[in-house]
């Protein structure tokens, strides 16, 4: 699907902000608390399947969480400052989390 010409993205990077985590298969896994400068986050995972939840009080489990596969593009979802994100591994694999501010 092409953007069109009226679309603007206005999110931006925040240089030195990115975050790797390795996962297990069944394991779960937590990213380091994003800075108070974040609005969201941009979430891929290169190599096995997994479920991901933005720190809300429950963690990311085999039935809580949203699915990201490797074969998807990079996801964006809006969070607050210190918020972690949470991983479940549906296989073995790492999450790359960029921090966004908008």
């Amino acid at each position: 699907m092409a953007l069109s010409a009226k679309a603007t993205c206005t999110w931006r990077l925040v240089d030195g902000k990115t975050q790797v985590i390795a996962y297990t298969l069944s394991g779960t896994a937590a990213s380091a608390a994003v800075g108070p400068q974040t609005n969201a986050v941009r979430l891929s995972c290169i190599t096995g399947n997994c479920l991901v939840r933005i720190n809300g009080g429950t963690a990311a489990s085999a039935t809580q969480g949203a699915l990201l596969k490797t074969t998807d593009y990079p996801a964006i979802f809006l969070c607050a400052g210190g918020d972690k994100v949470e991983v479940f591994g549906v296989a073995a694999g790492t999450l790359y989390l960029d921090e966004l501010t908008g």
